[in-house]
């Protein structure tokens, strides 16, 4: 058998291409692991790299394929064949930890050559050099092809087998082996997935609607015995017995038919956060657009792009429960966060679909800032709090004061944020605590306190007057007002 003098460098990009409906992004772009669509999940990456025993080792390997945790949508290797027979091949899985089906794209699976790194001049590849792709049994990987959501909490996974090799066949002419061989090669491999007809073409989920107009609104008595506080108060204009209707959905509040801070405050919706599209049974009220810390410019910023609505109940163990009180914290601290024992009663993201806003890793963090935009106070250094497992989050000082136009008097704007508190009758929870720690204090949290008809503050770990209460982050494109 011919020993050939060349070295071949091969240099491989893998890249898993995700598409969001059909339209399949460009080539070489490094797309997000996880996003949404249709009310659902689409979470697609590559996992699990196996190199195989016979391939080349030690110094002919110049870079290792990885993969890290479930972000990884492109994945490079590198290697020297000094000898005709040497191979590099390794098995790599396709994940599909979403909740829709997923399928190739027609023509969605793409063997290239480059000359470049960049990979912009496409190339011949010498043909002393096999560069495959298959299945894991060696065959052709099919357009059309589906790879099936998760079942459960159980990502679903297949393997494609990914092999480059000098050739020592007999079909190679002596001639090749002294063409290029010491060039350098870039092999790009991209599959564009896109969800599976099966969830597609039945437009089973309105157009991505999450959120719809409430149909009714939901209604109660001012019951308030003392006089003083809540309801039943000259502020008010209640009196005892009479009829209290939260949130509105007036159109003429909309700005462009869009929801708007302030203006469309206290806008009633029915959300589905199950991914079917037909259970819009959960009832919602937007409060502003969504705030977060900037950290670029060291200030509180708002995404118009998104609603944050606030949910009409305090939860417990995940569901509604109205009377519910708990602890923020378990001492007197506010510059963690909330208690995981407080957080386990939040629902997770898996109870409750699409409801966070999420990062290229599908992560959900939240710097927390005090009521002076600060991320500090009082010597101490407020958490970037984890929010990723969860399906809501606590509302903010700042978003209440967007939408409400102030912390006093919220009956006048904001009454739909009292919904089943000691708003409406003189028993029951107080309100519910908000993600924000009052900057003159190191221990004290704001609320919304419906006995009083503003924003409060109260030790992290008292948990006799205050709740959880959840809020979401909904893409308004993903709302329908009509």
């Amino acid at each position: 058998m011919r020993k050939g003098k060349k070295k071949i460098i091969l240099l491989l990009i893998l890249v898993i291409g995700i598409s969001i409906g059909y339209a399949a992004l460009a080539n070489m772009i490094k797309i997000n692991g996880t996003s949404v669509v249709k009310g659902s999940n689409w979470n697609i990456y590559w996992d699990n790299v196996n190199v195989e025993s016979g391939s080349v080792t030690g110094a002919n390997v110049i870079t290792t394929p990885t993969t890290v945790g479930t972000t990884t949508t492109e994945v490079e290797f590198s290697v020297v064949l000094p000898e005709p027979g040497d191979y590099y091949e390794f098995t790599i899985d396709a994940v599909n930890a979403g909740t829709i089906d997923a399928m190739i794209e027609d023509n969605g699976v793409q063997n290239k050559v480059y000359s470049d790194s960049a990979c912009t001049q496409e190339a011949t590849l010498p043909d002393v050099v096999k560069y495959t792709v298959t299945n894991l049994d060696g065959s052709t990987i099919e357009s059309g092809h589906v790879l099936p959501k998760k079942e459960g909490s159980t990502p679903t996974r297949e393997k494609y087998k990914v092999r480059v090799e000098y050739r020592n066949d007999e079909e190679i002419n002596p001639s090749d082996l002294d063409k290029d061989n010491d060039k350098t090669y870039y092999f790009k491999f991209a599959v564009t997935y896109v969800q599976a007809d099966n969830t597609t073409s039945d437009n089973s989920n309105n157009n991505n609607i999450i959120c719809i107009k409430a149909t009714t609104l939901h209604q109660t008595t001012c019951q308030y015995e003392s006089g003083t506080n809540g309801c039943l108060n000259s502020a008010t204009g209640y009196s005892s017995g009479s009829p209290i209707t939260y949130g509105h959905t007036d159109s003429t509040k909309l700005v462009n038919g869009e929801l708007t801070s302030g203006t469309s405050t206290g806008y009633a919706l029915d959300c589905d956060l199950t991914g079917t599209g037909t259970n819009y049974n959960e009832r919602f009220y937007y409060v502003s657009d969504l705030m977060y810390y900037d950290t670029t410019n060291s200030t509180v910023a708002y995404d118009s792009d998104y609603a944050v609505l606030i949910y009409y109940s305090n939860v417990a163990n995940k569901v509604a429960t109205p009377s519910s009180t708990l602890a923020y914290y378990t001492s007197d601290e506010n510059w963690h966060g909330a208690s995981s024992t407080f957080m386990s009663n939040m629902p997770l993201s898996t109870d409750w679909i699409n409801t966070l806003k999420r990062d290229g890793s599908g992560n959900s963090f939240r710097q927390l800032v005090n009521n002076a935009d600060a991320t500090s106070g009082n010597g101490n250094t407020y958490a970037n709090y984890d929010y990723t497992a969860y399906g809501g989050r606590l509302l903010t000082y700042q978003e209440v004061v967007t939408g409400c136009g102030g912390e006093t008097n919220l009956h006048t704007k904001c009454e739909f944020l009292m919904e089943n508190t000691r708003y409406e009758v003189d028993s029951g929870p107080y309100g519910y605590w908000l993600d924000t720690p009052r900057s003159s204090y190191s221990s004290r949290v704001y609320s919304v306190n419906g006995r009083g008809r503003a924003l409060g503050s109260s030790s992290a770990s008292s948990s006799a007057r205050y709740g959880l209460r959840p809020a979401i982050e909904v893409l308004k494109s993903n709302i329908s007002l009509e």
